[in-house]
């Protein structure tokens, strides 16, 4: 008898040692000690903890914050829609692996789709993460992403002067209006604005040419919107080129960047932003890298210094719903699809973030192709100073340098959304005694071309390559 006693009482010391222990780890989290997130009651609220476990400490490739991001030396790399829910993952969480990504920009740096981003406290806690992780990020009022109203205006001025704070510069006044609400009610905002909060920079992005924008030209669009806006920082834009069709790329869009170089450059040497197709939506499909290549590097070549992701987070509710965002790069619930992609579009942010010495120092002047098959944009003349030696589909920019005593540069655009190209080109040297190559991985310059005036490249598919002229 004592032996089954003691047999059934150490049997139960068993059953609750395993019951106090938690039984089997669950396959999803691996056996190991990283606590379980339990979602608060409202999915719209956040966690109590936002913080990650460990410290922060800044990877190699994310530069320490020692000072604000610059407007004017850094191109600036951010998205549309770029968070996710925080009962899934964190605030802090999502902005650190975008800062590792190379994102240093944020018009809206908050999740869309929550109603308690209205505090101060909220966007005190927005900035402090913004600082830690050195992104630049734009304030609104009361989930109103268009702040040309007088309540967005008052609360803004408001939060800003408790802010205080030299991350905080962007308001976004309206997405795509006509020429009409530009020229009436977000001219009449972007005074107040300029005025009452100097240091803020009233954002506008502007239609491409194929929506209803209401004036006889899409030049005479974008050139109200030069004329009337006295010292805006940037003229933005939005062309999505990627139809549902694999391999097909809408080419209109380089009519719509030229007639914006032009126009920026010829208009006080205005900063231009654009955004970057990287979302599935209704007869849109989701880009790869060699087109998230073609599509920054396209606008690179006209000289376009700062990007938005559209997007770096899927939209909506569903794949279903409204315009029926189905990808991104990452997914509504949070995670990655394509880690490949994402991993490729983050070597390609920092890429881009290293030519910022030399685009943020220049403006493009002219921007050639190299065939005529594109309408809208200007040729390559036959005597310019560089030419191709055989037939390809390039666009050669100009960057004049912003200060003359200095050289300064072109870029040779491959205008290829699939293939890897190596042509050769010929360099008068009577005009150009050489060319240097930039480097991006080692940001130093590489001698390209001598005296021969004879040079040979390989474009990756999109890609273009700056050279210093000597």
């Amino acid at each position: 008898m004592k032996k089954r006693i003691i047999c059934i009482f150490i049997c139960l010391l068993l059953i609750f040692a395993f019951v106090g222990c938690g039984g089997t780890p669950k396959p999803d989290d691996g056996g190991d000690d990283t606590p379980i997130v339990t979602p608060p009651d409202d999915d719209d609220e956040k966690p109590d903890d936002e913080k990650p476990e460990e410290e922060f400490k800044p990877w190699e490739d994310i530069p320490e914050a020692t000072e604000p991001v610059d407007l004017n030396s850094e191109i600036l790399i951010g998205s549309w829609v770029t968070y996710y829910r925080y009962n899934i993952d964190s605030l802090d969480v999502q902005m650190r692996r975008l800062a590792q990504s190379g994102v240093n920009f944020n018009l809206f740096p908050f999740q869309w789709d929550v109603e308690n981003w209205d505090s101060i406290e909220d966007w005190q806690e927005i900035d402090e993460l913004c600082t830690k992780y050195r992104i630049v990020y734009g304030i609104a009022a009361n989930e109103d992403m268009h702040s040309a109203n007088l309540g967005s205006f008052n609360q803004i001025k408001e939060y800003n002067a408790q802010l205080d704070s030299p991350y905080c510069r962007f308001v976004n006044l309206r997405d795509e209006p006509t020429t009409a609400v530009m020229e009436g009610t977000v001219k009449r905002y972007y005074d107040r604005y300029t005025e009452a909060l100097p240091d803020l920079v009233p954002f506008t992005n502007l239609l491409p040419s194929y929506g209803a924008h209401g004036s006889a030209t899409y030049r005479e669009y974008v050139q109200s919107y030069a004329d009337n806006f006295i010292g805006t920082e940037y003229i933005s834009t939005d062309y999505y080129p990627f139809g549902s069709v694999k391999g097909s790329v809408d080419e209109g869009i380089f009519s719509d960047m030229e007639i914006i170089r032009d126009i920026a450059y010829n208009t006080g040497k205005i900063k231009t932003h654009c955004f970057l197709q990287s979302t599935a939506y209704a007869a849109h499909r989701m880009t790869n890298i060699d087109e998230l290549r073609w599509n920054i590097y396209a606008y690179l070549a006209y000289g376009f210094k700062a990007f938005s992701y559209f997007n770096y987070v899927c939209p909506g509710e569903s794949d279903t719903e409204g315009e029926q965002f189905s990808d991104s790069l990452i997914y509504r619930d949070g995670t990655i699809r394509d880690q490949q992609l994402f991993d490729d579009v983050a070597d390609l942010n920092w890429e881009v973030r290293a030519l910022s010495p030399i685009i943020m120092n220049s403006d493009a002047s002219a921007a050639y192709h190299t065939t005529d098959r594109v309408s809208g944009v200007e040729y390559l003349p036959d005597d310019y100073f560089i030419q191709p030696e055989q037939e390809g589909d390039f666009v050669i920019t100009y960057l004049e340098n912003k200060d003359s005593e200095q050289p300064s540069h072109i870029m040779i655009f491959n205008n290829n959304i699939s293939d890897e190209i190596t042509a050769a080109f010929e360099l008068n040297v009577s005009e150009v005694s050489g060319l240097e190559y930039f480097n991006p991985a080692t940001k130093e310059y590489e001698s390209a071309v001598g005296n021969s005036g004879s040079c040979e490249f390989t474009f990756a598919p999109g890609e273009g390559k700056i050279f210093r002229l000597a």
